[in-house]
């Protein structure tokens, strides 16, 4: 009867595990605009949405733009100390086709484009987070690292960087 009892339970748990992830909301961006003419200062705006079948909170996030090595020598975010982030307003509530805009402006040396040519070592890097929380009032963040060459920036592309895209792991 015990052994019955506690099977019981743990397919119980692992149903209403699954049941919680399927419910969950979670953020996405959906799309990354930017000047593509090279002005200065360069403007970006990184727009999300919420791809869950739930409503998510009290979302608000950072985005920082600025010149750093093509290859990084630590982590994206040991560069959160450069300056003032730009941060994005406090929205209620993203549901369905709402949209959190997150807009990124950064002053950059008048020959920046040259700095950041595709044989050079600099890029503009664009990176920031996402927080919100979910329907189980559970804090979520959403990392996100886009990367800049001077060809890419007028062809309307970039680069995802090699880490820090994609939601915490909890």
């Amino acid at each position: 009867m015990g052994a019955y009892t506690f099977l019981t339970y743990c397919t119980l748990q692992e149903t209403h595990t699954d049941n919680v992830a399927g419910q969950r909301g979670y953020i996405f961006p959906s799309g990354v605009t930017w000047d593509t003419a090279g002005t200065n200062p360069f403007l970006i705006a990184v727009n999300f949405k919420n791809g869950g079948v739930t409503p998510i909170y009290k979302v608000a996030g950072v985005i920082r733009v600025f010149i750093l090595p093509a290859t990084l020598d630590r982590p994206i975010q040991e560069y959160n100390n450069l300056g003032e982030p730009e941060t994005a307003q406090n929205k209620a509530f993203l549901y369905k086709d709402i949209v959190i805009g997150l807009p990124g402006k950064q002053t950059f040396p008048a020959n920046y484009l040259d700095l950041i040519a595709t044989n050079q070592k600099s890029r503009v890097y664009a990176w920031g987070e996402i927080e919100f929380f979910d329907v189980f009032n559970e804090r979520r963040t959403f990392y996100f690292c886009y990367r800049f060459t001077r060809e890419r920036i007028a062809d309307n592309e970039y680069e995802y960087c090699d880490k820090h895209n994609g939601e915490d792991p909890n």
